[in-house]
Parts: structure tokens; sequence; C-alpha cells
């Protein structure tokens, strides 16, 4: 079947002069804007009750028509060149409305014109209809209204947009009308959780930001600072706030709390030293001002994640990172990857337009929806296609699958969240059932992991009783099929704060999950844990490390039943800020390799040594040699092999250095090995596991010594 998905819902502006006391002919030239297409394809939520930002006062006694802004409403949909479509709408008149004419285009172009009189009964919907044939893949369809006379400040309401191509039929717009052609306008002071601003002259509206960022620098300091604030509080994109709070800075604007924003700015963009001094300044001020410690300890932890990523980001992971790509990934969030053990079937939950009832949820995004895409015998992805049955009108994710991927776990948002099962039936699956035992409750319960055996359940709840606001638990398969007495995994695993999105790998050992109280870079970090079968105790969680982990929200990650990929979803490589779903895969695809990494380097960090690093397999004498002057930073990485018994050897024409013998047992969370080695004066010492900028020298005899100068 060709595609007719739509793709973008949102709303616009058109700035149009108009005069509420003359009379517009409807064959006079009119050219509706058509706004560029962006990836995020958010341009305006759904609904216009919030008022455009930045509009000047308007006086007591003022007329409406006088202020230059024009609500209308938008979308973009893909479409198949030479395929014919039919738009289907209904619309209502608003009480005392006056005269209105609806006007509907197609790129631009005037397809339809309806006029509406003041006589019209107010709240009446009508229905309408037509076609239009695409010429492109991608097709902006967009309706407008022009006011005649009359209230300009009431408009004309949409509701029941449909659009059908051969039988097939897609929702554009569901579940509530929208008014389009009410004038928006401000009549108070500015308020920092308005919509748009007024800009050299012009309204622009929170959602396009991203097109004018090059005008930045000739916004004044007030401007700025709002869309800093934007973007740091409200959009996706909250990295991008820090050029604006840093010319609101630089312009002299006053605010109690700018330090702390720009702490948070370039903390989000991971530049973790400046991040510090700012949360400094900020601590100063408060401790001045004698603001209540609440606020210090707030700084105080967000100081303690810098600190973290300081640690992290030189350790970055080495490996190959891919995006399963545009086959797979949408230009709307994609997250929590499940793939069955053959790597055949991909399960992810998405919040892309064609979801179930085309709705949108209270926080601007479509209800989220379970697809599922098949891998060919080529390697390559399928186009995703919802999960017929398991979808509803309202949240459904997809968030464990069992090993034989026979058994799906799905969270609905009913009696303040549970957990379901499905049952793989041929090609289709069983309707979801809640879960019997003690793993819900009437809180929150929204993820889950079944280990391979199927007899342990691993799941995240907020019920009263644990650690913090939300834990992980286990619950073990009763002889009736049911869920036994749920256990809280303990304070090894679960903190004061949330942990969540639990991940047990294959080897029934091995648990992936994610925490806000463990040491991490901000927000949610994914760790590793590992249970000792005959303590029945966890060991100490250890960070995965960036890129996988960032400053923002990281939350699902699962290793394959190999170990030689593991899955997650990130937003840190998109230009949206949306979560795509990546791969992450390890040397050579083998489960058995690992990679070995670190520097070369002198007392400072930032000052390479050149020397020759020489690996040896002792058992096949096969050797592995560079060289770091022919690197960047001194820097060395090998691929090994775990449990098997290696020599490293470092040597330059200043130094004579002892070989150094090395062996890893096989850890399924362990993805590589970082071994440093720090020249300061006539010696050398080897700091492993550690980032060398973290290790004073002061502390350095606690290492062991390698060489003494010739």
């Amino acid at each position: 079947m060709k595609k007719s998905i739509i793709t973008a819902i949102g709303i616009i502006a058109m700035s149009l002069s108009i005069n509420a006391q003359s009379n517009i002919n409807h064959s006079q030239a009119w050219k509706p804007w058509k706004p560029e297409k962006r990836s995020a394809g958010i341009y305006f939520k759904p609904r216009m009750a919030t008022p455009v930002y930045g509009l000047k006062s308007v006086a007591e006694g003022q007329h409406f028509a006088e202020v230059d802004e024009l609500s209308n409403m938008g979308q973009y949909i893909e479409t198949t060149p030479g395929d014919v479509y039919q738009v289907k709408f209904a619309f209502a008149h608003r009480q005392s409305a006056g005269d209105k004419t609806l006007r509907i285009a197609v790129n631009g172009e005037l397809a339809y014109d309806i006029f509406i009189d003041n006589n019209t009964a107010p709240g009446s919907f009508s229905y309408e209809s037509f076609e239009f044939k695409a010429s492109s893949n991608e097709t902006f369809l967009g309706f407008y209204v022009i006011s005649l006379s009359g209230d300009p400040n009431k408009g004309v309401l949409i509701d029941d947009v449909s659009l059908t191509q051969k039988n097939q039929t897609k929702n554009l717009v569901a579940d509530g009308s929208f008014e389009v052609g009410a004038r928006v306008i401000k009549r108070t002071a500015r308020s920092s959780s308005a919509t748009g601003y007024r800009i050299n002259g012009k309204v622009v509206h929170m959602d396009e930001l991203a097109m004018i960022e090059d005008e930045a620098e000739s916004f004044d300091a007030d401007t700025n600072f709002k869309i800093g604030m934007y973007y740091i509080l409200n959009s996706k994109v909250p990295g991008r706030a820090l050029a604006h709070f840093d010319l609101a800075k630089k312009g002299s604007y006053e605010h109690p709390d700018l330090e702390f924003y720009l702490a948070r700015a370039y903390h989000l963009n991971h530049k973790f030293g400046k991040a510090v001094s700012h949360y400094h300044r900020y601590s100063r001020q408060l401790r001045k001002l004698g603001i209540a410690s609440e606020k210090s300890a707030q700084v105080k932890n967000y100081m303690e994640d810098c600190l973290a990523g300081t640690a992290l980001i030189p350790d970055s992971l080495g490996l190959a990172i891919k995006s399963l790509g545009k086959h797979v990934n949408s230009s709307y969030p994609d997250y929590i990857p499940l793939v069955s053990a053959d790597e055949s079937t991909l399960i992810f939950t998405s919040r892309r337009s064609n979801s179930t009832g085309g709705a949108v949820a209270a926080d601007g995004n479509f209800y989220e929806d379970i697809f599922m895409a098949t891998k060919n015998a080529n390697g390559e992805w399928s186009k995703p296609t919802a999960i017929d049955g398991l979808n509803s009108k309202m949240h459904d994710a997809g968030i464990g699958l069992s090993y034989d991927g026979k058994q799906l776990f799905i969270f609905k948002d009913a009696n303040g969240g549970d957990i379901y099962k499905s049952t793989r039936k041929g090609k289709g699956w069983s309707k979801p059932e809640r879960l019997e035992g003690d793993v819900n409750s009437k809180y929150w319960e929204g993820s889950a992991s079944i280990s391979k055996d199927g007899k342990y359940l691993y799941f995240a709840s907020n019920r009263p009783g644990g650690y913090g606001g939300i834990d992980i638990y286990r619950s073990k398969k009763q002889a009736n099929g049911a869920w036994g007495k749920a256990q809280n995994l303990g304070p090894d695993v679960n903190t004061s704060k949330h942990e969540d999105a639990p991940q047990i790998h294959t080897d029934d050992a091995t648990l992936f999950f994610s925490s806000k109280g463990h040491d991490g870079m901000g927000g949610y970090d994914i760790f590793s844990t590992v249970l000792d079968a005959g303590s029945a105790t966890w060991s100490e969680p250890k960070n995965v490390g960036y890129p996988i982990n960032t400053a923002q929200d990281d939350i699902h990650f699962s290793l394959n039943a190999t170990g030689n990929k593991a899955y997650f979803n990130s937003a840190y490589f998109t230009a949206d800020g949306q979560n795509d779903i990546y791969v992450m895969e390890r040397p050579q695809l083998s489960a058995s390799l690992f990679l070995l990494k670190g520097k070369v380097t002198k007392k400072d960090p930032n000052l390479s040594f050149d020397a020759k690093v020489t690996l040896t397999n002792k058992k096949t004498n096969k050797t592995q040699i560079t060289t770091t002057s022919d690197l960047m930073n001194g820097t060395y990485s090998f691929n090994m092999a775990f449990d098997t018994d290696y020599s490293l050897a470092v040597e330059s024409e200043e130094y004579k250095f002892n070989t150094r013998d090395i062996k890893v047992s096989q850890q399924s969370d362990l993805f590589q090995y970082t071994m440093n080695f720090v020249v300061d004066n006539n010696k050398m010492y080897i700091i492993e596991q550690q980032d060398i900028s973290q290790v004073s020298m002061n502390e350095k005899d606690s290492y062991a010594v390698l060489a003494v100068s010739k």
C-alpha cells in the first residue's frame, strides 16, 4: 500500500492587516504562507487558549482589528505524487462572530473557499469535503480565516478533519475542535509562560525560534532571556538556551536567577567547568540572601553531576553507535527498543502522528502507540507498523519482551498506570490482560522486564514503602501463574531518588536500569549491576558511560541476547531533541571482545607524550601496536578478548618501561576498559578505570610504578 501517513501537525500564525469595516472580494489576489518544513513537525499547539506573547498591550477602547495577528491552522502530510486525496472536515460559526471567509490551501495555493455569514446558526457543525491531486511527497494543508465584519476576536471552529486515499482514512484532527481566525492579543504584562515574541517588528512563535537563531545577537537582553527560559523549561532542545542567556548577561540583563540558568545551560551543553563556576556564583548569591537550603541542595546536586560528567566524557565509549535509520526512526519520539533473541523483530514505542485515534496528549505529543518492525535477509529493518489490537486512544507502551519473543509487557495509563501482558499467536497478538498478583497496585507501575527462564519479573513502581519516589522491584511467578509478593531490590540499587526502566539480561544476573540517585551526569543515567546468586546481593551500580548517558534524561537500554549489541534511545544525536533508537556494537560484533583504551600523557593531561604502545596476546604472541604521536591527545585503543592473558608495553626514546599483564574476566556489562599512563618527572604511573584528570598527583603513589628514566 502506498503511504498516506500524516507526519506533522501544527498551528501557524499569518500576519494579515485587515480593516474590520472593509469588504474583501473572494477573487482578490491572496497568497497564504506555507511554512518551512522542520523535522520537529510541531509549529504550535492545537488549542488557541494561550495568547501570543509580545503583542503590544491594547489600550482601552482600541479596536481589535488594529492588532494585526490572526491565528491559523496548518498541517504537513506525507503524500504520493499523482494520487488523489479527499479532505473532509466540519466547521461551525462562533456566536456573533460576523461574516467570515474560510479558505483551505494546498501547498500555498487556494483549493477551497467558503463564505460564512453572521446569520449562520452558531455552534452548528456542517461537513464539507474536497479533493486534490498530490504533486509531491509532502503536502501542506492550511486552514485560514479572513474576517469581513463583526468581532474579529471570534473565529471559525474546525473539527473532525480526515484524509482519505484509496479507501484508507486517517484522522488529521480529532477529539476536540480548534478555532481558526480568532485574533490573539496580549492585554497584560509579559509572562514567561507565553508562546511567542514580537521580535524585530514581527511576531515569532516559540516553535519557530530555530529559524531565526542567527539573528539572536540583534535581540535585546530581555528577549534573549525570555527565549532562553522557553528553551530550558519548555522545549526538547534546552541546550539552545545557552547562547540566549549568555547574550542576556552580556546585555547587563538583571534577574536574580540568571547565574543559575546560565549554569544549567552550560551543564546541558556538557561544558561542566563553566557550569560549576556559575553554580558557585549562584550559591554565593543564595548565601548572601539567606535563601532556604533546599535550593542550595539542588545546586549542590547539579555540581556533583558536573563532576561526574567531567570524569565520564573523557572516558567516552569508543564503540560504533549507529541510528536504526529512517525506516525505524521518525520525526516524532521513538523509544524503548525491545529486540527478540534472534534480532529478527523489533518492538518499540512511538508518538508519531498516525497513532491510534490521532489525538494529542497534554504534553503536546501524540499518545503513545506500540510499533513493530522486522529484519530482512539483508539485515535491514522494515517500515514499522502499529500492532493491531494492542493500541488504544490513550497511552500504550511496550516495556518488556520475553526471551522467546512471545510475551510482550505493556504499560497502560489505567488505574494510575498498570502493567499488562499480550501473547504472540501466529502473526498476531492476544488482547492485553492486566497482570495478576502483587505487581500492579493503585500506584504507578510503568516498566517491566522478565528473566530468561520466565520466573522473575523486574518492574518499577512508586508504591509506598520503598527508598524513594520510584524503586525497582522483583516478583517471582507462582504455580498458579500469578506474580508473588514484590521484593524491593534494596539500597544497593534503589536510592532516595528515582530508579526506573529495569532490563534484565539473558544471563539472568546483569541488570540495566536508569537512576537519578547514583553518580551521573544529570537527570536519569543508565547503570548496570550484577546479582551475586550466592549472597543474593547486587554489585555497586556502574555508569555505562557517555555518550549513551548525557546531561539529560537517558532511560531505556537493552543488551541483546548474544551480548554483542546494545539498543538504546537518545535525543543527544538529534537536532530536534526528539528521541531516536540507536544500536551500539562491540568490536567485530563479538560478545567476547571489548575495547581497551587510554591515554599516555605527561602530568598535565592536555600534553601528549610520544610513545609506542604494544599489546601482546601471551598465548598466540600476536601483537597490536599504536604510536601515540600519530593520534590526538596521546590516545590509544585495542580490541581485547575476555578471559585472555595479555601484556601491555609502553616505550619511548626517553623512557624504558616494564610491561603490564592484563586479564579481564567476562562481564556482560563491560564494553570498554580504560587504562591511562601518566609521566611525571622520572616515573610513570598507571591509572585503571579512572580518568587521569580526576586524580591529583599527590595521590599517585597508590598506583604501580611501571618505569624509571634511562
